[in-house]
């Protein structure tokens, strides 16, 4: 019978409008029973439509699992074979599922490197690893259901080799028996994944006796186990940036130290995003000037200071009788903690500053020899003789006044003898008329006078000749 009146909404639907009953599709609701054409398709059912104790049928294989109660793992369902098959070493009994670990960890991987010898496999050799709590508490599965060719022949088969950081730490061995053999199954820290015979038996090989039939009691694999996990150190990229800053959080009358503050910046991307943290750091300054104030100094500030200067010149006088002192420019200078004001009339009230500059004077000024200069005044008034005088210029001195007599011996006049003897004498001409002075060329005739000033002892010698 047809559905009739207004659907508000409903779980399940009519496949066909001709129905009596409403039915599902199986995939469509949540639980029940599902079948899906592959493992992968199976573990991606979403998590709406999953239900504890569900089950899903994999027409790639044949199988069916069921859900556990994680809502992740799935199981596979088989029928318990006679006649032995693998066994749990700790009941000896038949193993009648195999388990399947899905989760948001990664996809399974078949097995590198497999081995042509493996044969029928039910269930493909396959790893994949939890790295939900990586790395320290990383897990690795490794599940399959297989045979051997019935071409092997050995003790010992390599199935495959396991990638790096799936692989264990120390080698890793599990007790196994198939068709009543013993062995192991091993997985070396190499990666290889091996079946060892327990006994030197030969292990066993397939027995399949019609096509489309699976290996009665098979090799199961299911195994879990922590991996060496090899985390390859980044390369590290490091920029720094330094600066100066001042402590600025001193009490009052103090001030801070300067203090030089330097930052690393460190990026595993390239050495341009190191740099680009160190120029675009917005904490620098906080940072820089933190650091300062936790570690500069405080010193006390001196009282303020102001200065006037004054100055002046002075002639040193302590130099011997003879010589004359230079002039020494002098400088002194004012301080005060009052104002500018106040050394300013420190400067102008110094009662010292005279006597300093005095005493500063006659200690760095030069003393320089005097030279006396002379007048010479020669008058010929009579024509009998001539009329001499030497005047010390320098010191307004009137050293010879006396007449050369124009009779007796021609003899010089040496100013030398006039300053150093101090006497007076006279030089005999024996021509009364005229007379030559042969050092300035001068005649000397009746009637005329002649004054020479500036003259140096040096430069006063005079010759009297009768002309």
């Amino acid at each position: 019978m047809k559905n009739t009146g207004t659907l508000i909404g409903a779980t399940i639907r009519a496949a066909d409008s001709e129905d009596s009953y409403p039915v599902a599709f199986q995939n469509e609701i949540k639980g029940g029973h599902h079948s899906k054409s592959s493992v992968t398709a199976m573990e991606a059912i979403p998590a709406h439509l999953r239900e504890p104790g569900m089950t899903c049928f994999v027409t790639a294989n044949g199988f069916t699992y069921g859900l556990g109660n994680d809502l992740i793992t799935w199981t596979l369902k088989t029928t318990p074979t006679t006649g032995g098959g693998g066994t749990d070493p700790d009941t000896g009994e038949d193993i009648t599922t195999i388990t399947i670990i899905s989760g948001n960890f990664g996809a399974w991987i078949d097995l590198p490197a497999k081995s042509a010898s493996i044969y029928d496999e039910v269930f493909p050799i396959r790893y994949k690893a939890d790295l939900g709590d990586f790395p320290a508490r990383a897990i690795v599965y490794l599940v399959g259901q297989f045979a051997l060719n019935s071409a092997f022949v050995g003790t010992e088969i390599t199935l495959g080799t396991l990638p790096d950081n799936t692989r264990p730490a120390a080698r890793l061995k599990k007790y196994l028996i198939v068709k009543n053999i013993e062995m192991f199954l091993v997985i070396d820290t190499n990666g290889d994944v091996k079946l060892i015979s327990k006994d030197g038996f030969n292990l066993p090989v397939t027995e399949a006796l019609a096509p489309d039939t699976h290996e009665e009691q098979p090799y199961y694999i299911d195994i879990f186990y922590k991996p060496l996990v090899v985390i390859p150190e980044p390369d590290t990229f490091t920029a720094t940036r330094s600066g100066n800053f001042t402590r600025n959080n001193c009490g009052v009358g103090s001030s801070g130290s300067v203090v030089a503050f330097e930052k690393e910046y460190t990026s595993t991307v390239s050495q341009n995003d190191a740099d680009n943290q160190a120029a675009n750091d917005p904490d620098f300054n906080t940072d820089g000037q933190a650091y300062a104030n936790a570690n500069g100094i405080c010193t006390v500030n001196p009282p303020a200071s102001y200065t006037a200067t004054r100055s002046g010149n002075f002639t040193r006088n302590n130099c011997a009788v003879g010589s004359s002192g230079s002039v020494v420019a002098f400088e002194k200078e004012y301080t005060s903690t009052v104002s500018l004001d106040d050394a300013y009339a420190l400067a102008d009230s110094d009662p010292d500053f005279n006597s300093d500059g005095q005493a500063y004077a006659n200690a760095n000024g030069v003393c320089t020899v005097n030279t006396t200069t002379y007048q010479l005044t020669m008058n010929n008034a009579s024509g009998a003789a001539v009329d001499v005088s030497v005047t010390d210029e320098t010191n307004s001195n009137l050293l010879y006044s006396g007449l050369v007599v124009t009779s007796g011996n021609v003899g010089p006049f040496d100013l030398n003898d006039v300053v150093d003897d101090g006497g007076f004498f006279s030089v005999y001409v024996g021509n009364p008329a005229a007379f030559d002075i042969a050092a300035f060329g001068y005649i000397i005739t009746t009637g005329s006078s002649y004054v020479f000033t500036g003259l140096t002892k040096d430069n006063l010698h005079i010759d009297f000749t009768a002309v």
